[in-house]
This record gives structure tokens, C-alpha cells and sequence, in this order.
């Protein structure tokens, strides 16, 4: 296997995946920890014994982002680094939950499938045993990206070895991104690698209970209550209304429209949107002048669709139950 990973003749979650089986530790320095790159190696962690996850903190990302777009300038971004080398507990620990929090968004917005569920359950079992720990940098800007591998004495040479470079681990990193690692070999650079690990962590904030208690609270463990389900369904039903946009022309300004309520205005709005997606919309009211009002709009909207009233059966039936008979309309291709 070459030691050039670029992932184009050579991809990054292959090696990494033909690398973890024989390794009785892993330690993993990356700027951005993404699910969906722990989704691509998820099998593979089964096998060392321990692994240690030391990720980089976002406000750091954003700031010298922006000092590297706003001013360019070496001095601005030299001295923002030494403030973050020497930062006091209380701002470490606001990076550490400005981290949470960009794990719990990243939680809130996953397919919620069976593949990131399979990961997820991986990342608390791993959690529970004792064998994964995650940590956020909070010294500075943690832009390396090193994954560094450890062997058991099983009679190898080597100690273990190292891969460092470009790719982050997200699934776009591991398998498809233009990305330059290299693997590095020998065990006096292993051990060297090993140090600077070391001691970047010892500088790290520990988020492994945080991580957990995330997963817990999430979709994948928390217990949906009806109230939830209802919830959720509703959402569903009207997403489209709450995501959609807010003027789409519809309606236009005139003395009209100057008449209808707001909530008859949506109406329209959504009936046509009915009309647009099935072809047709009936309307239901209790008895006023809503539905007439509403109906005026729909026709000069819609001008030479037909209209059908309700059945007079139907009437009859509403009557004999005792409950107030509403005029309603079919509007519908004619």
C-alpha cells in the first residue's frame, strides 16, 4: 500500500480500516470530528482497545477566520494565539461548551436511519466501556490533522506508525476529497508523534461525559412521549407552510385582498397550494362569511376552474346530526 493518500489512488478510510485491526490504541488529532467519517471506519473500532478522539474548538475556527480575512495581518493572528495559550479555566470551559453544542446541533440534523443510529450506538457502547475519550483543544487553533496508530508487542518491529496530512474525519475527507496525507513509518518518528500527542492533550478539555449525555438526550435514546409524536406529525403535516416562503406572490394588493382577514388570507395561500399539488381543494367552515370571502379570491385566482357544492345528502345528514350545516366548496381543475 503506498504511503502517499491522496484518495485518489489511494484512499484514507481503506488504509485507516486496514490499519485499526492490528492496533491495540489509536489517536486521533483533527480539527473537525464528524459522524458520518466515524460511520466509514464504525466496524473497524471494534478492535483497539482504546481510542482517543482530540478535536479542534470552533470559536478559534471562526476568529482566526476572520483575522485572516478582515485584516491580514501575522501580528493580529499572532497575538489572538498567544491570548488562547494562555487562557483561564472559565474561558476554556466556554469552549468546551461552545463544542457541545455544535455536537448537539450535529446530532439534531442527522438522517436519523439505522446507519447513524448503528454509529451512534458504536460511540456510546465505546463511550460506557472505558474505551473512547474525547477531548477539544482549547490552547489555540488545532489545525493538525495526525492519526497515529499504536501495535501490541506481537513481534513487529515497529511500535506503530503515523498518518498525517490534510483530511479531516468526515466521510468527505476519508473517501473523496482531493487530500495529501502521507504514513509515516519508523519508530522514532512513532514515538516522536506519540509526544506531541501527549501533549496537546494534556492541554485538552474532556467532553467524553458531555458527548454521552448528548446521545442520551438525543433522538436516538431519549423516550418519544405522545406530546413528541404529535408534534412531530404536525410538523409534517404543515413543514412545508412553516419552511416555505413568505410571499409568493398569491395574492396581489387589491381591495380584495384589503378585505380578508389574515387567517383568510392564508387560506387562499394554502388553497392554491393545494390546487397546484392536487389538483383540487375542498373548503369547510362553520357558517359565516369566511369561506365566501375566501372563495371570491380563489376565482379570481383561478378563473375558469369549476365549483361544486356539497351534496345536499350531505347536508341532510349534518342537519339530523344536530351540528350547523356549512356551505362547502370543491374548487378543482375544470
Amino acid at each position: 500500500m503506498s504511503d502517499i493518500i491522496d484518495n485518489c489512488r489511494t484512499k484514507l478510510v481503506d488504509t485507516i480500516n486496514a490499519i485499526l485491526p492490528t492496533s491495540e490504541a489509536v489517536d486521533f488529532a483533527v480539527g473537525y470530528l464528524f459522524l458520518s467519517g466515524l460511520g466509514a471506519i464504525e466496524e473497524s473500532l471494534d478492535h483497539p482497545q482504546r481510542l482517543r478522539f482530540l478535536i479542534g474548538n470552533a470559536t478559534d475556527r471562526q476568529t482566526l477566520e476572520h483575522f485572516a480575512e478582515a485584516f491580514h495581518r501575522v501580528d493580529e493572528a499572532q497575538q489572538h494565539n498567544q491570548a488562547a495559550r494562555y487562557r483561564n479555566a472559565s474561558e476554556a470551559r466556554e469552549l468546551g461548551d461552545g463544542a457541545v453544542e455544535e455536537m448537539r446541533d450535529a446530532l439534531a440534523l442527522m438522517d436519523q436511519g439505522d446507519e447513524d443510529e448503528s454509529v451512534l450506538q458504536k460511540v456510546v457502547r465505546l463511550i460506557e466501556t472505558g474505551r473512547l475519550s474525547i477531548r477539544v483543544y482549547t490552547r489555540g487553533r488545532l489545525h493538525a490533522k495526525a492519526y497515529l496508530f499504536h501495535y501490541p508487542e506481537d513481534g513487529r518491529y515497529e511500535k506503530g506508525m503515523g498518518i498525517v496530512g490534510s483530511s479531516n474525519l468526515s466521510l468527505a475527507g476519508l473517501t473523496h476529497n482531493t487530500e495529501l496525507n502521507v504514513a509515516v513509518h519508523g519508530n522514532e518518528n512513532h514515538e516522536q508523534l506519540s509526544v506531541w500527542f501527549e501533549e496537546r492533550w494534556a492541554e485538552s478539555l474532556d467532553l467524553t461525559q458531555a458527548l454521552l449525555e448528548e446521545i442520551r438526550l438525543s433522538w436516538l435514546l431519549a423516550e418519544a412521549t405522545p406530546y413528541d409524536i404529535y408534534m412531530k406529525s404536525l410538523h409534517a403535516l404543515v413543514a412545508d407552510r412553516l419552511e416555505g416562503p413568505v410571499d409568493d406572490g398569491t395574492l396581489w394588493d387589491d381591495a380584495l385582498t384589503q378585505s380578508l382577514a389574515d387567517f383568510q388570507k392564508e387560506a387562499v395561500k394554502r388553497g392554491v397550494q393545494i390546487i397546484r399539488d392536487q389538483g383540487g381543494v375542498f373548503i369547510s367552515d362553520v357558517v359565516g362569511l369566511a369561506r365566501v370571502l375566501s372563495a371570491r379570491r380563489f376565482f379570481s385566482i383561478s378563473a375558469g376552474r369549476r365549483v361544486v357544492r356539497r351534496s345536499l345528502s350531505a347536508r341532510k345528514r349534518c342537519r339530523k346530526a344536530g351540528r350547523s350545516s356549512a356551505i362547502s366548496l370543491i374548487l378543482g381543475r375544470g
